[in-house]
């Protein structure tokens, strides 16, 4: 046995206390007598100048926390086996599926062509059902994890019911859907049938308090959109409040270039104030510039930045689910998933949600026996295996990989194939005392340790 090269030991100044946490199981304790730490001290040190034989329970909760392990290898090659089997499971279909790449608002940040108006036909949708009896023959109880986006998806109502109906028909599907709207059209008639659509979450967009979010969420006709998408807000919320099956996301767009850390505080506390509702989630959205190659920092957000972000909410507001605590990932990006990620209204398909509406980036279309036809093979392999962090000695080496994914798939293929600079590393490194410190504050509040 060994200690463990996941294990992160130090002194924390700020309380005091010497604190051990494990990546790999995502343990995080304070060694709280000299006697303990003397023996964490010389374990790691050289652990078989240690004698567990008069302490054995000891030496399993050790093991248990994965503090000391037999080899570190091995528990990386666990953990990658692991990400592989979740990647290419036959009995999880990750897809997104575009009703229409049209819009009704005009966002100057978007970065979507102008112009395109198609809408998806029931042709395509029959298509799509194909190739999910394709990839589900055989086999009982696949779950699909459906992601509707746009455009505007609630312009095209329509499909988003028909294909739904036509995969609940199937006996051997389950189906768990997510709904990605800027929320204008979402009427009180549409949110009732949320649920029979089992769409168990919805994701909208608000850019601050109603004068702030009228700048940028620009409706097309000229109309102020505050107003009406809070309205359906509330809508939702009279229909989904106890009854959690449906959670609402509300993502608040933040500007590097703007006081976004008093925006989103006024933002979160109204939302909060007026729904007191534990299916409600208020998350940061990051401006991005994703057409740049990764220098241009004037505009974008560094890790740094936004670990600061997250410990200033945090600390100074007293809004703990932003603690920033790592979590464990074995799940990623459905661009690395086997079968296909993105199809558009007119078959097309895309790689990645960030090359939504460029005919540059589509890379094959939907036949109309539901087969995926490649016309561009090698950016479709780029994305599935190439630029890999399984595969790259800095993230297997790494004390983060058992609690990072990589990084965005799209970003680091851009960096490997296409000359790109992006910072692709959690958000933890280099940071982790301060997270640490700033999660163990909480635990202090709450009276444990």
């Amino acid at each position: 046995m060994k200690w463990s090269k996941y294990n992160y030991f130090y002194k924390s100044r700020l309380h005091n206390a010497n604190l051990l946490y494990n990546s790999l199981t995502n343990s995080f304790v304070n060694i709280d007598n000299e006697e303990l730490e003397s023996a964490i001290n010389r374990i790691k040190g050289n652990i078989n100048d240690f004698d567990f034989s008069t302490n054995l329970s000891f030496y399993n909760q050790l093991i248990k926390a994965k503090i000391i392990t037999e080899s570190d290898e091995m528990e990386m090659l666990k953990i990658r086996h692991q990400v592989l089997m979740n990647r290419y499971s036959p009995f999880t279909l990750v897809l997104t599926i575009l009703p229409t790449l049209d819009c009704n608002f005009k966002c100057p940040y978007c970065f979507e062509e102008d112009g395109n108006k198609s809408y998806m036909s029931e042709e395509v949708g029959s298509n799509i059902l194909k190739y999910i009896q394709y990839n589900a023959r055989n086999k009982n109880d696949v779950l699909i994890n459906l992601c509707w986006m746009g455009g505007e998806p609630l312009l095209n109502f329509k499909i988003i019911k028909s294909i739904t109906r036509k995969i609940k028909a199937q006996s051997n599907l389950l189906l768990n859907a997510h709904l990605v709207t800027n929320g204008y059209l979402l009427t009180k008639e549409k949110i009732k049938e949320l649920k029979n659509l089992n769409i168990t979450r919805v994701q909208i967009t608000l850019d601050g308090i109603a004068y702030e979010h009228n700048k940028t969420r620009i409706h097309k006709q000229k109309d102020k959109t505050f107003n009406k998408i809070f309205n359906n807000i509330k809508t939702f919320f009279s229909i989904y409040n106890c009854n959690e099956f449906v959670s609402l996301n509300i993502r608040i767009n933040l500007n590097k270039n703007e006081n976004y850390t008093k925006k989103f505080i006024e933002l979160h506390t109204y939302l909060r104030d007026t729904f007191p509702f534990e299916n409600l989630y208020i998350t940061p959205g990051f401006i991005e510039d994703i057409n740049n190659i990764g220098n241009n920092v004037g505009c974008n957000f560094d890790r740094g930045l936004i670990k600061d972000f997250y410990l200033e909410i945090s600390q100074k507001y007293g809004l703990k689910e932003y603690s920033s605590y790592p979590k464990n990932m074995l799940t990623e990006c459905a661009v690395r998933s086997g079968g296909i990620s993105v199809i558009g209204p007119n078959s097309e398909i895309y790689t990645c949600w960030e090359n939504i509406g460029k005919n540059a980036k589509v890379i094959g279309q939907l036949d109309h026996n539901g087969q995926f036809e490649i016309k561009d093979e090698n950016t479709y392999i780029k994305y599935k295996v190439g630029a890999d962090y399984l595969n790259d000695p800095a993230c297997i080496e790494c004390f983060f990989f058992p609690i990072c994914n990589g990084g965005c798939p799209e970003k680091r293929i851009r960096n490997v194939y296409e000359g790109s600079n992006f910072d692709c590393c959690i958000l933890h490194k280099n940071n982790m005392e301060e997270i640490l410190d700033n999660h163990y504050s909480f635990r202090l509040n709450l009276g444990t340790k």
